[in-house]
């Protein structure tokens, strides 16, 4: 069992103008569902990942290719690939034919759609890490990330 939260849910509470939508429209994007599929610490143990790995890219064969870094950590604990939700197997809104399942972390972690898993050294600082999924901290509008 894991629950997923979006990572926008509740985000239209910060809108400019009230938007008048229902509350779960607002605040239901969460879910929580019974998941079966393939460990990932077994699949990363049957590949023989490099030891000094330290982070993982996984990425999605979705439109915006969306992809994250995992530490190795994580996904040595609870992550996985999942290809069943509720005993049936996932639909394709849902990542069919797998997604990674990254428990406790927030819901773009666990990418659908999964084409690749890449072990690394460090985090990748992808598109979805630095821009869409971030928020720059009161104060540090100083730090700045190089792309190149």
């Amino acid at each position: 069992m894991a629950f997923v939260e979006c990572a926008g849910n509740s985000a239209p509470m910060f809108s400019k103008e009230p938007l008048q939508v229902t509350a779960g429209a607002i605040h239901g994007l969460v879910s929580n569902s019974e998941w079966a599929g393939v460990k990932l610490s077994t699949l990363l143990e049957e590949a023989g990942i490099d030891p000094g790995a330290k982070w993982l890219i996984a990425e999605g064969a979705d439109a915006q290719f969306l992809d994250r870094s995992i530490p190795v950590k994580k996904a040595y604990d609870d992550a996985m690939v999942a290809i069943y939700q509720n005993g049936e197997r996932l639909m394709p809104g849902n990542g069919y034919p797998m997604r990674l399942l990254v428990p406790g972390y927030q819901g773009n972690m666990n990418v659908k759609f999964l084409r690749r898993i890449k072990a690394i050294d460090q985090p990748a600082y992808t598109f979805f890490e630095t821009k869409n999924y971030s928020q720059i901290s009161a104060g540090r509008q100083d730090v700045a990330i190089s792309t190149s």
